[in-house]
């Protein structure tokens, strides 16, 4: 009887088989476990590692939640201590952002710190955002653009982490890492990321390159909505999606495709980051139709328990203040006020082609003397919504708040009261304002204000340009210079505050991944 001979590995195979013998899960109910790869990404790795041209970079490129960051963390591991190691190598993960840099390390780090078989031979140091394998006299460093340029490089791999980030056709930090790679004979530079937003960014032309098979030595895997297939099908998930059968929570993520349908804020958003397609995250904000079914007149606000948000101005810029409160249908009742200078008026209607002179001859927008907004006029008002009603929390950018104070004094505010209604300033970035954009979508999705269809603050509202983080945060920002959309951020302040203070917030739903067998992120 003929003797069997074993079976001879491929290089992708044997680092495979690495990866699933040596390594265990960083995060998830899982957390702790022998990691177990998914098909798609035994083929990114056999893809990799078995090219017979010898692999030079590998661009994967697909939506986010589908295991890219936790895949960079097995390849940077087969480097520092698997079976792709070189002795005194020096190994990279480069991203745009400090917080984005430390997403692959930190899942490195924990991978390290839960797989017994290679935690004796590597050591991490968390101030230098590095991890050692002084054995070989190996080094791994996780940069980024944030922290200026690194000199002394001499890289064998690079991992670029989310490049899809930099929107423009060049990136110093690219361009740094790719030049540093030039002493090294079997350099690696591995790019993993969701799409870049247009088609001359540097990610859309490193990808679009490779689509033309040019070069041998460029491996791409790529995983994206296709442009004839309608991206609020429940195929199009299944298409761009890798993970879809594997660990994506698929309700979550058919909830949020249903979501972006009906919403045109989160519509580009969703079709970047979650189908991987190349549209700008940037997109309007609200549906003029839904906007105009929670245009019901809202009940008075007088001896009311009431919820302020405040955006100050200096010039051309609007002063809005608006309030909300629960009405006897349980809606949010919502009234806005706003403030221009008299200066200047019918020009800057003319100019804007915006309005400005009628609504102030309706009562619409109020006047104040002069070419810049005079805040004892603002204060003024908002002494008598104290003295009409209970203000419970006042939500307000602190831009210039200083000097707004000053005129709360002015006008018979004390020390106490303003310290009182003044406490902490609403956030305008991405991680503070994004909860409130969901907040006030919610409530109009659900038809829960009632806001008389008030001709400024309407126009505000679609003046609105949505912008999104690679997080899915959100944040507003005008359509065009001349735009305003002060009624909006204290409209958006305001529900915000009411609805945290009245403990109506909503948990944040669980998220997609949560439930699957394999990794997180």
């Amino acid at each position: 009887m003929a003797r069997q001979t074993k079976k001879t590995l491929s290089r992708g195979e044997r680092n495979i088989r690495w990866i699933e013998q040596n390594l265990c899960q960083g995060e998830g109910k899982d957390v702790g476990k022998p990691l177990r790869l998914a098909k798609f990404q035994k083929e990114i790795l056999i893809s990799i590692y078995n090219n017979p041209s010898s692999t030079r970079r590998a661009i994967i490129s697909m939506p986010k939640k589908n295991g890219k960051t936790a895949l960079s963390a097995c390849i940077l591991l087969l480097h520092m201590c698997g079976p792709e190691v070189q002795t005194n190598a020096q190994l990279f993960s480069a991203a745009r952002t400090r917080k984005q840099a430390a997403i692959l390390m930190r899942l490195a780090v924990q991978m390290i710190r839960l797989s017994p078989k290679i935690r004796p031979y590597l050591n991490v140091i968390q101030s230098k955002n590095t991890i050692e394998n002084k054995t070989l006299g190996i080094t791994y460093t996780a940069m980024s653009k944030e922290a200026g340029s690194q000199q002394g490089m001499n890289p064998s791999l690079v991992i670029h982490d989310e490049l899809g980030q930099t929107p423009h056709a060049q990136d110093d930090l690219y361009d740094a890492t790719e030049s540093a790679t030039v002493t090294q004979q079997n350099a690696l530079t591995i790019i993993i990321s969701t799409a870049a937003p247009s088609d001359g960014a540097l990610l859309s032309l490193l990808i679009d390159d490779a689509k033309t098979g040019a070069d041998p030595r460029t491996v791409l895997y790529l995983k994206e909505c296709p442009p004839d297939i309608d991206p609020f099908d429940p195929k199009a998930l299944e298409i761009a999606n890798p993970a879809w059968n594997d660990f994506i929570n698929k309700r979550e993520l058919l909830d949020l495709q249903k979501s972006a349908a009906r919403l045109p804020s989160t519509a580009n958003s969703f079709k970047n980051l979650n189908l991987n397609m190349r549209v700008s995250s940037s997109s309007d904000f609200i549906d003029s139709e839904i906007w105009k079914a929670n245009g019901s007149t809202p009940e008075p606000w007088h001896g009311k328990q009431i919820f302020i948000g405040l955006d100050l101005s200096i010039t051309t810029d609007l002063t809005s203040l608006t309030i909300v409160h629960k009405q006897s249908d349980d809606k949010w009742a919502v009234h806005p006020m706003f403030w221009i200078p008299s200066d200047g008026l019918i020009e800057r209607s003319k100019r804007d082609k915006v309005p400005y002179d009628v609504w102030s001859d309706q009562g619409l927008i109020h006047t104040t003397q002069g070419r810049v907004i005079e805040y004892d006029f603002i204060a003024q008002k908002l002494l008598e919504i104290d003295e009409q009603a209970t203000i419970k929390h006042i939500a307000f950018d602190r831009y210039n708040i200083k000097n707004f104070k000053k005129s709360l004094l002015n006008v018979g505010f004390n020390e106490a009261r303003i310290d009182e209604l003044f406490g902490q300033g609403f956030g305008q970035g991405y991680v503070s304002f994004g909860p409130a954009v969901r907040d006030l979508e919610n409530a109009i999705l659900k038809e829960e204000l009632a806001h008389g269809n008030h001709p400024v603050l309407t126009w505000c509202m679609s003046n609105i340009k949505i912008m999104s983080d690679p997080a899915g945060n959100r944040k507003y920002e005008k359509k065009q210079s001349f735009s305003r959309i002060d009624g909006a951020v204290t409209l958006t302040m305001a529900i915000r505050s009411a609805i945290e203070q009245t403990g109506q917030t909503e948990k944040p739903k669980t998220s997609y991944l949560s439930r699957q067998p394999l990794m997180i992120l």
